[in-house]
């Protein structure tokens, strides 16, 4: 028995939504415990749409099904399944095959959990409905931080050419996502726009799960349009710092996640290594301004590979050689395909008749990248393997 939490997005052969226990019944023995755990339900595929367009946060609900533990680290160097659940403040999983063994006890529903998540559907249902299918899990995981769709052989390109931060919903997202909300708000007055573009922040933080980097992204974003409003300097440092702070104190098992790590070791790095590239660039004095601004974003680049690459040896064990040239192309092509995703999301809410051609020219653009990065990133010179670093046990 217990209340759900929060609901993923449909997955293509299960319904996954999180429960916080109010008791367990296990062997004819009660525990009350108020454990968090991630439920998973494989009926067949009617079963699953049922359960997916009824189910809501905020739901009581009796559950019948397997409970079982994280899968344990088994081998030296392998991956902790239930030490990242623990770390999550998850205690198991909980695995149901049949609609009978599900029953909501209580219809009544959280209201803002449950219109976020009626948000999410409604987008995704967008992508799905007017997308191929490459293309809508790849704006799934970009627009609503959901990587599920996309297949290993996508994501290992991603890893080999360099651009796999692309898929993790991080600063760069939120950085595109400011820029379209100035835009779009640029006709209003500096502090309505300013307030506009906080709630539109906050709002897509709130749509992607809020991780720790869309969190950090954020309040980093705040802090420097809070500053802009009150006609003060910013420190990319101590708003990081901030950033930090307030993601810690909210868990600090976050300290360990490899998404933190990489998300926090990118940011630092821009702000430590890129300044000296950028005084060698400007000391250069090239006259044309496109090649001095490509300079500076190779530049950008390389903090951050230099910034990532203990974590990027760890947790990849490769370092990839190309990715200097593929982020120079990649990281333009996801701007644009974020901006055309919002745009066909807004008039796909409207009418799916309107939307269709911008989600035509999405589904075009988000082929060639992915087909880029397939094309590099399957190169043997792509990258180079490095031997695992060894571990203390």
């Amino acid at each position: 028995y217990g209340e759900v939490k929060s609901v993923e997005l449909i997955k293509s052969y299960e319904v996954l939504f999180t429960v916080k226990t109010d008791s367990m019944i296990i062997d004819n023995k009660t525990f009350y415990n108020p454990d968090y755990l991630i439920c998973k339900f494989r009926g067949d595929s009617a079963k699953r749409v049922k359960l997916y367009s009824e189910i809501k946060p905020g739901n009581k609900i009796f559950l019948t099904g397997t409970f079982q533990k994280g899968r344990e680290q088994r081998n030296p160097g392998e991956f902790d399944y239930n030490a990242y659940l623990s770390s999550k403040g998850i205690t198991g999983l909980f695995i149901a095959y049949d609609t009978d063994s599900i029953s909501i006890t209580n219809a009544k529903y959280d209201l803002i959990s449950s219109s976020l998540f009626s948000l999410r559907k409604s987008i995704d249902e967008i992508f799905v409905n007017l997308h191929d299918k490459e293309t809508s899990d790849l704006l799934r995981g970009l627009i609503l931080a959901d990587r599920s769709g996309i297949d290993n052989e996508t994501k290992n390109a991603f890893v080999n050419s360099g651009v796999v931060h692309v898929l993790a919903v991080s600063g760069l997202h939120v950085g595109y996502i400011l820029i379209i909300f100035i835009f779009i708000f640029g006709r209003f007055s500096i502090f309505t726009r300013s307030v506009l573009t906080l709630a539109g922040l906050l709002l897509f933080m709130l749509l992607t799960g809020g991780s720790p980097s869309v969190i950090r992204a954020t309040l980093m974003a705040t802090l420097i349009i809070i500053a802009y409003l009150s006609n003060r300097s910013t420190n990319l440092i101590n708003s990081i710092c901030i950033a930090g702070l307030v993601i810690l104190v909210g868990n600090p098992n976050e300290l360990y996640n490899p998404g933190f790590q990489l998300s926090f070791s990118a940011v630092l790095s821009i702000g430590l290594i890129y300044p000296y590239w950028q005084k060698r660039i400007y000391k250069l004095k090239i006259s044309r301004k496109w090649v001095e601004n490509i300079l500076l974003f190779i530049g950008v680049s390389l903090s951050v590979q230099i910034g990532t690459l203990p974590f990027t040896i760890t947790y990849f064990s490769k370092i990839s050689i190309i990715s200097l040239f593929t982020n120079l192309i990649v990281i333009p092509m996801v701007g644009v395909i974020l901006g055309i995703g919002f745009i066909t999301v807004i008039f796909g809410l409207i009418s799916y008749s309107l939307a269709i051609y911008f989600a035509a020219a999405n589904s075009l653009l988000s082929n060639f990248m992915i087909n880029f990065i397939k094309l590099f990133g399957n190169l043997d010179l792509s990258l180079i393997h490095i031997s695992e670093p060894t571990r203390p046990y």
